[in-house]
């Protein structure tokens, strides 16, 4: 999402799951430096959900735990 110190996708909206943004941001300053940065450099596109929000074009995510903090899954609301 980064080439260096620029964003490589400027018109990108940004959708992650706060227990996986909460769970970037209490790794240890070493480790969680690029999340910071690209974070940072899209928080004017960046969008926080929980599980079970709807998001855009009506879909819904859906927790699916594994081997990262968390894994998502999505669904079209309309269709389930």
């Amino acid at each position: 999402m980064m080439k260096g110190d620029s964003v490589v996708f400027p018109n990108a909206e940004v959708y992650a799951s706060k227990v996986e943004y909460d769970a970037w941001m209490a790794m240890p300053a070493e480790r969680k430096a690029q999340v910071v940065k690209t974070m940072d450099a899209y928080k004017e596109r960046l969008h926080l959900f929980e599980f079970g929000d709807t998001l855009r074009a009506n879909v819904v995510a859906m927790e699916a735990v594994g081997h990262t903090p968390v894994i998502r899954f999505s669904r079209v609301a309309s269709y389930w």
